[in-house]
């Protein structure tokens, strides 16, 4: 392993912070001349070290912030049962939206059924999700 001092500790840290191999070379050595900093952090970065350290950083953050998002995303989306319990509400429906007409200055409220273009598309969906559930759990897989 090379040797790493304190400086090149500091100067990995703020290269993984914000990437700025100028300002990390100048948060590393305060007393730098901020012309010869970009050649030196330069110099720096060309270290093999260096470079397997920032990678390993930014890759485990990366992934790290890839797992947040897919559990994140998971508990949002609504599961495929959800989904064809709506759509077959709407097919046969059951499912009732409402609406507000005003008419001559007074304001009724309507209950509407789903159109047929509407329970033609909910079913379609619907087969559209089944195709995704049985590619998703193909009988090849058990």
């Amino acid at each position: 392993m090379p040797s790493i001092n304190l400086a090149h500790e500091r100067f990995i840290s703020e290269m993984i912070l914000h990437g700025d191999r100028r300002k990390a070379y100048l948060a590393a050595y305060p007393g730098c001349n901020e012309l010869s900093a970009y050649n030196s952090a330069c110099r720096l970065l060309s270290s093999p070290y260096v470079q397997f350290r920032i990678r390993n950083a930014v890759l485990a953050t990366q992934q790290e912030v890839e797992q947040e998002l897919k559990e994140h995303l998971r508990e949002a989306a609504m599961s495929i049962n959800d989904k064809r319990a709506l759509l077959a509400a709407i097919a046969t429906g059951q499912l009732t939206t409402t609406k507000t007409v005003v008419r001559y200055n007074r304001e009724y409220t309507l209950q509407l059924k789903p159109q047929h273009r509407d329970i033609l598309a909910a079913i379609s969906y619907d087969m559209k999700l089944t195709d995704c559930w049985k590619r998703e759990f193909d009988d090849d897989d058990f």
